[in-house]
């Protein structure tokens, strides 16, 4: 019997304790994410994968995981964080963390949230220039590694099929709404 129907029938709570987030995301109603026995966020999963509350849990829910760029904070502007780095350039997010002006910060962005960058990017959108390192064509998507000028390498996991040669220069533009800023976390 399928659990989800189980659970309907039964009508009671069940704990299921699983290391394999994908099974967490596609099983449960809600999740509860620990590290070291302390609970780094609680809720339903589609709101972990979109509002992680931080670096942990958004490196946690994700497949592919979310890519990470240590940035430096610029300044803050009402309510938001103007960071930089040589992958990313100068970009403004949002970000519930306590930033400090000069210090580093990790910026966010799932590989599902990148495309390929055409043309002049409209308001709201940045981009990650790089260099083509693998392109995984996997038939309903195309995962391909880009190789910043930072020395990182960031993931994207782009819809299409188009073609992509391996050591060529590309960008990837994202919405900035939906790319996260977070505390770095001590090593």
């Amino acid at each position: 019997m399928e659990i989800g129907k189980l659970h309907q029938d039964l009508k009671a709570s069940m704990i299921y304790v699983t290391h394999d987030q994908i099974e967490a995301m596609t099983l449960a109603d809600k999740i509860v994410v620990l590290k070291d026995g302390l609970v780094m966020q609680v809720g339903a999963p589609m709101d972990l994968f979109h509002h992680p509350a931080n670096l942990f849990v958004a490196g946690f829910i994700g497949s592919p995981r979310m890519n990470f760029i240590e940035v430096d904070v610029l300044a803050s502007e009402n309510g938001k964080w103007r960071v930089t780095s040589a992958g990313s350039g100068e970009v403004v997010l949002a970000s519930p963390s306590k930033l400090k002006v000069g210090e580093k910060a990790i910026f966010g962005v799932r590989p599902q949230h990148l495309a390929i960058a055409e043309g002049d990017l409209p308001e709201g959108r940045n981009a990650l220039n790089g260099k083509v390192q693998l392109i995984e064509r996997l038939g309903t998507e195309t995962i391909v590694n880009l190789l910043l000028p930072s020395g990182e390498t960031i993931i994207a996991s782009l819809e299409d099929d188009r073609p992509l040669d391996m050591n060529s220069e590309i960008a990837l533009s994202y919405e900035t709404a939906k790319a996260h800023l977070f505390a770095k976390e001590p090593v």
